[in-house]
């Protein structure tokens, strides 16, 4: 049997050296995939409410217009976009953060889907920790 022998000088720089790296690039790492992961999830939801509906189709006024409605389990049925246009992502240090200024957004996402909910930020946030793994 033969015995191997490390010997390490200066340990103490090397672990502040090592330790610092971590730090920032472990960091940067976790911000990049908050990051990445705030967009999936945008691009998601976007994707979902232009997928259109493929419940009911009736006549709507203001402006007039046919709409096919989505159907409980999809994501809501668009027709003029708004709630895709109006949803958003925005980024900071230490955050990631989707969300609409579409007022019946707030609605479609809690309301039970029996009263006309559709739930699709919950939605995309599922689909994409789903393609992660998680």
């Amino acid at each position: 049997m033969s015995n191997i022998s490390v010997t390490v000088t200066n340990a103490g720089e090397v672990i502040e050296d090592v330790t610092e790296f971590l730090r920032v690039s472990g960091l940067d790492m976790i911000r990049d995939d908050v990051h990445g992961f705030a967009a999936e999830v945008h691009e998601t939801a976007i994707e979902g409410l232009q997928s259109g509906g493929s419940g009911r189709v009736y006549e709507k006024t203001d402006p007039r217009r046919t709409h096919r409605a989505s159907r409980i389990g999809e994501y809501p049925a668009t027709d003029t976009g708004r709630l895709a246009s109006g949803t958003f992502v925005e980024f900071g240090d230490d955050y990631g953060s989707v969300y609409t200024n579409v007022d019946y957004g707030r609605a479609l996402e809690l309301r039970a889907p029996e009263r006309g909910g559709r739930p699709w930020l919950t939605r995309a946030w599922s689909e994409v920790l789903a393609r992660r793994g998680r």
